[in-house]
């Protein structure tokens, strides 16, 4: 009798650890695939583009400083309301920020890439 308690007990325990995971959160490849990307070299594209961050701008201006004038200037030419330099081992929140341009920097404070959020 126990010998049959033990791979039911085993089943069990199998289906309700496999109830308790959670579906990802994040968004599937294909729809990251089917959103049109921006380009920012014709007006049009620029006056039709979405009000918030840009971070194309950014990018854009990869191996520049980011000294004060220019994240001044990112922060107008991009629509961010913020922007938030961050350098190596920089300690920072995980919280998403729509209006919120990032600037990722190497240790020289030269830019290597721009993200939103």
């Amino acid at each position: 009798m126990r010998a049959h308690l033990s791979p039911l007990a085993g089943l069990a325990l199998a289906l309700l650890l496999g109830a308790c995971a959670g579906s990802p959160d994040t968004p599937s490849a294909a729809s990251d695939a089917a959103r049109p990307a921006l380009d920012l070299s014709s007006p049009e594209a620029t006056a039709e583009a979405p009000q918030g961050c840009r971070s194309a701008v950014g990018d854009a201006l990869a191996g520049k400083v980011a000294d004060e004038a220019l994240v001044e200037r990112l922060r107008r030419t991009s629509g961010a309301q913020r922007v938030r330099v961050v350098h190596p081992r920089d300690i920072i929140t995980m919280d998403y920020d729509s209006q919120r341009l990032n600037l990722h920097t190497d240790d020289a404070g030269v830019i290597k890439s721009a993200s939103c959020g």
